[in-house]
């Protein structure tokens, strides 16, 4: 209302109040969106829809346990570079 009152166009009070109150919340949803999809991705894969998942069962059913443990580290650190990435984004933007 300030800068309405001011005599800013509809732009410059979308620009200057609305979005920099807005842009942390819509930050924060998708960082979460995209370490869930990560998460989704290996469940999915073990329950037979595709996804990371799947090369970690099929090496569970041959019994390459190696292998196995091999891609469950690699979920592991993918999964947590994934975190700390959001999380040094939260950091600089909320």
């Amino acid at each position: 209302m300030a800068l309405k009152a001011a005599g800013a166009s509809r732009t410059a009070v979308v620009a200057g109040a609305i979005l920099p109150e807005c842009f942390p919340s819509f930050v924060a949803t998708s960082l979460y969106s995209v370490e869930k999809a990560v998460r989704s991705a290996v469940v999915l894969g073990l329950v037979g829809a595709g996804g990371i998942g799947v090369e970690l069962t099929s090496a569970m059913n041959l019994f390459r346990y190696n292998e196995a443990i091999s891609i469950i580290l690699v979920i592991l650190v993918v999964v947590i570079a994934v975190e700390q990435v959001a999380k040094a984004i939260r950091k600089c933007i909320i």
